[in-house]
């Protein structure tokens, strides 16, 4: 039996390629990592232009515009008055691995109804939704729940993907 190196990719039984556990001693760290990682890439794709809606916007586009409707109970006064949060700009580094980090929420979402429920948790976490907010309106149940959730969502990605977290935390 052939000894692996350390960080070396471990084979499966069904011929699948694994990352080699986590170091005990770096999970906390790690874990923080993934998550402002997942976070960040998250909202650069929301401050991303995006060609296709610009495209439907364009007087070429052969969809019919959209009439605006009137709403009595629109007060355009007082959303005048709301300051709108800042927007996120992502650094160029944001911009150089959002597409990968987004491929982890993406297969995360294909394990199961666990892995569904923890890759919209992290993204509407990171849109800056609170704990209870999003537990009342979709879940219900507990915010302390939907922060064990996101945990071992995070912590999903991690066991899989964290050489590579560790890789882009650099």
């Amino acid at each position: 039996m052939a000894l692996m190196a350390a960080g070396a990719l471990r084979v499966s039984a069904d011929n699948q390629v694994a990352a080699p556990p986590v170091p005990p001693e770096r999970a906390r760290e790690l874990l923080g990592q993934a998550t402002v990682l997942l976070r960040r890439s998250v909202l650069t794709l929301r401050a991303v232009p995006d060609a296709e809606r610009r495209y439907l916007a364009s007087p070429r586009c052969s969809l019919p515009p959209s009439a605006p409707t009137y709403d009595p109970t629109y007060d355009a006064e007082a959303l005048r008055s709301v300051t709108p949060p800042p927007k996120f700009n992502p650094s160029r580094a944001d911009l150089g691995r959002y597409m990968e980090v987004l491929d982890w929420l993406a297969w995360l979402k294909r394990q199961g109804e666990f892995g569904e429920r923890g890759a919209k948790i992290i993204a509407q976490r990171a849109l800056g939704n609170s704990f209870w907010r999003i537990a009342k309106r979709q879940y219900g149940a507990s915010d302390d729940t939907l922060r064990r959730w996101e945990v071992a969502a995070v912590r999903t990605i991690l066991a899989s993907y964290w050489p590579r977290i560790e890789e882009l935390s650099k």
